[in-house]
């Protein structure tokens, strides 16, 4: 009897012990996946916002707010078009700059312009969706659509 109890002590902290790192690895496994989504998501949101306050600008001053990718596409302004308005899709005053996190570039067929009521159009003023890329280390990780209406939709 005297030996089963000694090794029915030596197994129970032996079982405890291998709960208790199941129970970290799968808490732990999630985090991990987190941390790797993380950058991404926040270089979405980050553009998301500029997008939005370059909408407010363009109602707010009653002009076209306008939304450029500079040439190495990880940097981008928002400007002030004012009347009579550029055709070519620059500003009269630049009013933010930013730069994405390492890595991460964008990219989009045209500049994203806002008419005054903080719809996305056009250069010639009609209505349009505007299409960003956004990548990271040159692999494609969302495209960014900001309708006309201004909604935006991440994929």
């Amino acid at each position: 009897m005297k030996s089963f109890r000694n090794e029915s002590s030596k197994i129970k902290p032996l079982v405890i012990s291998s709960v208790l790192i199941t129970l970290v690895l799968l808490l732990a496994w999630p985090l991990m996946a987190l941390s790797k989504r993380y950058p991404v998501t926040k270089a979405f949101f980050d553009i998301r916002a500029k997008l939005l306050k370059a909408q407010e600008i363009a109602i707010k001053s009653k002009a076209r707010g306008v939304f450029v990718i500079q040439v190495d596409h990880s940097k981008y302004v928002v400007g002030i078009d004012k009347k009579p308005y550029n055709l070519d899709g620059t500003f009269d005053q630049q009013v933010i700059t930013g730069e994405l996190d390492e890595g991460f570039t964008l990219s989009t067929p045209d500049d994203i312009v806002f008419n005054s009521d903080g719809n996305v159009i056009n250069l010639e003023g009609g209505l349009s969706t505007a299409i960003i890329r956004l990548e990271r280390d040159k692999k494609l990780v969302r495209t960014i659509l900001m309708h006309s209406s201004g909604a935006i939709e991440s994929r």
